[in-house]
């Protein structure tokens, strides 16, 4: 039987075939989806990672990681 799986945030669709919906669900983990615990939601691969380990603020789609402005990079640091 054929299953397919569509991504909650980007629309992405993609089909499987298994026997049943249990190995379904292994199939699409197994490439890297994410599939919530009630299996309400599902997120493609590109997406899950926003979605694993977000805590109690959600899902963020800008990065926290660049602090400082464009132009202002780290300098080297020689050590002695």
């Amino acid at each position: 039987m054929q299953y397919t799986i569509k991504c909650a945030d980007c629309g992405v669709k993609t089909t499987y075939e298994a026997r049943t919906l249990r190995s379904f669900y292994d199939k699409a983990r197994d490439n890297g989806w994410a599939i919530s615990a009630d299996y309400t939601r599902q997120y493609c691969p590109n997406c899950a990672a926003l979605h694993r380990h977000v805590g109690r603020n959600g899902a963020k789609r800008t990065s926290t990681r660049s602090c400082l402005p464009d132009g202002y990079e780290q300098t080297a640091i020689d050590f002695k």
